[in-house]
């Protein structure tokens, strides 16, 4: 098996020589010192798939270094190495689009190799023909022997959150516990939040019974994949950041419209969103990426976080995510699943979930795509 070329620019010859050594079954590691030498390599090679380069290095920094490169290669998924206080100047690179991950420094060898492979996993995608990535999906079913797995996630669900408000309101009408004012405000924040929490997934189970009952394929109309994914991609950005989680976004410089409903398209995007959010480590990344063709348009959604059990199709049980057998921290992965899939199934699009070997999983959406005459 060829390996795929990777180019690593650091300026400390260390850190190359440690790497050439611990990768040197996995890629075909090429690297250099300066970044001008990097820029002279990236112009006369195809076969790059990935450049790792350090942020802070003299003469050319990685920053000039990866601008260069994009101007080059736009295609080139493209990670940065930074320090501590370089990383809101990462982050805002990752926003813009001009860099695909950061990794902290000192960062150990199974961290850079497992962000290597995810880029090599986003670039393979973005050359796949979209015809051969529907035909490994399943189409969309209904499945009503799920009705009951359906309602015991549910009970779950909403006991968790109320539970909580119960048992923190027990305590403070205790009247033999003293419990000081800070406690006190304390407690009553924890029932704030899980209220709060409850009322969210009320909400989230009333748009998974609309969406349920709703004909599959009804009121669909032209709407705009770009936009809808860039819109929600905004609302998760600062609870990520608050869990020290990146989101990278590559989409087409066109628009792209497809045919389904505005309020399925959304609530498939969302919901695995919240997920990849929700389940994704310390340091942790989602990448979206879309394509499209005259006829089909994908997205994707990857990240970086706890394993699934299994591969996961429309036609599968979308609820086995949420069973009890799982580890804890898999729980509530169920109610965004099963939106999903009822989402998928009212706006007319296939999906698909699959395990990553490292960790984490990604989702994939493919719609039929809007002739020139029908589009907006």
């Amino acid at each position: 098996m060829t390996l795929r070329k990777i180019l690593f620019v650091d300026d400390d010859p260390r850190i190359l020589s440690a790497m050439r050594r611990r990768f040197a079954n996995d890629f075909n590691l090429v690297t250099f010192e300066k970044g001008h030498e990097a820029v002279t390599y990236i112009r006369s090679n195809n076969d790059i798939s990935v450049l790792v380069a350090d942020m802070r290095m003299p003469g050319m920094d990685g920053l000039e270094l990866l601008k260069h490169s994009q101007e080059i290669r736009p295609d080139l998924k493209r990670i940065m190495l930074t320090g501590n206080s370089d990383q809101k100047t990462a982050v805002d690179a990752i926003n813009e689009g001009r860099v695909f991950r950061f990794l902290k420094k000192p960062c150990d060898a199974s961290e850079v190799k497992a962000a290597i492979k995810l880029a090599i996993e986003e670039s393979d995608f973005s050359k796949a023909d979209i015809g051969q990535i529907q035909e490994q999906m399943v189409s969309n079913s209904k499945d009503t022997d799920q009705q009951g797995l359906f309602l015991s996630v549910m009970s779950e669900e909403l006991r968790t959150p109320l539970s909580q408000v119960i048992s923190i309101s027990d305590t403070l009408n205790k009247q033999e516990l003293l419990i000081n004012e800070r406690a006190r405000a304390r407690m009553l924040r924890q029932i704030g939040e899980a209220g709060k929490n409850a009322l969210s997934r009320v909400d989230r189970i009333l748009t998974f019974v609309k969406l349920q009952s709703a004909v599959p394929g009804k009121g669909n109309s032209e709407v705009r994949l770009d936009l809808i994914a860039a819109e929600e991609i905004a609302r998760f950005r600062a609870r990520a950041s608050e869990r020290n989680v990146t989101i990278s976004f590559e989409s087409n410089l066109v628009p792209v419209v497809v045919r389904s409903s505005e309020e399925s398209l959304r609530v498939g995007i969302r919901e695995s969103l919240d997920n990849a959010v929700k389940f994704n480590q310390d340091n942790g990344h989602i990448s979206v990426q879309i394509k499209a063709n005259k006829e089909k348009a994908a997205i994707r959604i990857s990240n970086t976080g706890s394993n699934m059990s299994e591969h996961s199709s429309s036609s599968d049980n979308v609820f086995k995510p949420a069973d009890a057998g799982l580890s804890r921290e898999n729980y509530g992965m169920g109610l965004g699943v099963s939106l999903i899939n009822a989402a998928a199934i009212s706006g007319g699009y296939n999906y698909d979930i699959w395990p990553r070997k490292d960790g984490g999983a990604w989702v994939t959406f493919v719609f039929e795509t809007c002739s020139e005459e029908e589009q907006p």
